[in-house]
């Protein structure tokens, strides 16, 4: 087993991600991965992870009993002072079935070689999704659920699928999306399952769920964006644009406020900032607020807080079981891993997870895109389109395709 690791030097012990995938028992199921390439990769602006192999899986029927098995299993290698690691992908849906991979295994770390910009031009051979018509009569159907009070505000999402010519390079897309997002949460899973074709799970958000070290916690919703370029402007312009949009504060706030109002009972001290910050991604611009707080029980793990924590008002709406009732019946197709977590948790309960979005699943020649957008009173439904496609962008400049195909 090889497993490399750039360790964060606050947590104890190595900070290494495993992924694991649903068998009808707990075992190790061969990985189907592409020629050389490991079954998970995870880089954070703290963590940067390569994973090889796991020695158990755990799987349970809802994010909130992987969560309860999780801290079981933890506290059980707590207590035979052994080092583990758990790591993977959630979905959207946290009643949906999910697994974590554990590894108890470690090695002396590796600083990786610094990364090139290596996109090179992709070649297209169809491309489909949600037409431009249905997302719009969406944006407008959800207008009017708020126009009624029935919601405040609805995250609408629509998948886009392209076939290429040749299998999808998942190694150059790794690093794609590395030279373009080098401040982002970058992942790569084998989502493949036993016997069947390879599958992966890569992408680069741009936003941080939660982490933990310790008492000390860190949350940084995203919402509010408009594409870099927009109508020609610079990115001083949009920035501005984008600080002064009523709408785009408003949808922001929901944000906000559906991850303080969970971390404020827990935390002894918590800092929220009045007002957001503008964060850059390669093709977008978003509002970002950065909360951290001091828990109240330094032991909580931080699986167990990005489970009270999802869906946050950036990914879903606000309120949430509104939002979700209406997502279910606007968008119609199953949002599977994108909008969920990506991420670990130690023996102690830190880690870190990300939201996972800008992402693809890759199958082969084909990859499935995926991006969504805020609608709250006063949302455009064509600009809302527009958004979409911004975040699409990303995805599609790493395989090295026109931009222009998510308009």
């Amino acid at each position: 087993m090889r497993i490399i690791s750039v360790e964060w030097p606050t947590l104890r012990g190595s900070d290494m991600l495993s992924i694991g995938y649903e068998s009808p028992k707990n075992e190790v199921v061969p990985f189907a991965t592409q020629v050389g390439l490991p079954p998970l990769r995870f880089q954070s602006p703290r963590t940067s992870v390569t994973f090889a192999s796991v020695d158990e899986r755990l799987h349970a029927a809802s994010w909130g009993d992987l969560a309860s098995l999780a801290e079981a299993r933890c506290a059980k290698a707590r207590q035979e002072e052994q080092a583990i690691w758990l790591a993977g992908a959630l979905p959207y849906d946290v009643k949906s079935k999910c697994t974590l991979a554990l590894s108890k295994s470690r090695v002396e770390a590796e600083v990786p070689a610094a990364l090139g910009i290596v996109v090179r031009a992709g070649s297209l051979n169809t491309a489909s999704g949600t037409s431009r018509l249905k997302y719009i009569y969406g944006v407008e159907s959800a207008l009017q659920l708020i126009g009624v009070g029935w919601v405040d505000k609805v995250v609408l999402a629509r998948p886009m699928t392209v076939e290429l010519n040749a299998p999808v390079d998942v190694e150059l897309l790794w690093r794609s999306l590395g030279a373009m997002s080098p401040s982002g949460f970058r992942f790569a899973l084998d989502t493949s399952v036993s016997g069947g074709a390879s599958s992966w799970l890569v992408g680069a958000s741009p936003e941080l769920l939660i982490s933990k070290r310790g008492s000390v916690v860190e949350a940084h919703p995203l919402a509010g964006s408009l594409p870099r370029g927009e109508g020609g402007l610079s990115d001083a312009q949009v920035e501005s644009e984008l600080r002064s949009s009523a709408k785009d504060l408003l949808e922001h706030a929901y944000a906000v406020d559906s991850v303080r109002d969970v971390l404020a009972p827990i935390c002894g001290k918590l800092h929220c900032p009045a007002q957001p910050e503008v964060v850059y991604t390669p093709t977008m611009v978003h509002l970002g607020t950065r909360i951290t707080g001091v828990l109240l029980e330094p032991k909580t793990s931080v699986l167990r807080i990005a489970e009270r924590l999802h869906p946050t008002a950036a990914v879903c709406g606000a309120p949430r079981q509104a939002a979700r009732d209406a997502i279910c019946r606007i968008e119609q197709f199953d949002r599977g891993l994108y909008a969920g977590a990506v991420g670990w948790v130690n023996q102690d309960g830190d880690g870190e997870w990300a939201v996972t979005l800008r992402c693809a699943v890759t199958q082969g020649a084909r990859a499935t895109l995926y991006a969504g957008a805020g609608i709250v009173a006063g949302s455009d439904p064509a600009k809302e389109w527009t958004e979409t496609a911004g975040k699409l962008g990303t995805m599609l400049r790493a395989l090295g395709l026109d931009e222009r195909l998510s308009l």
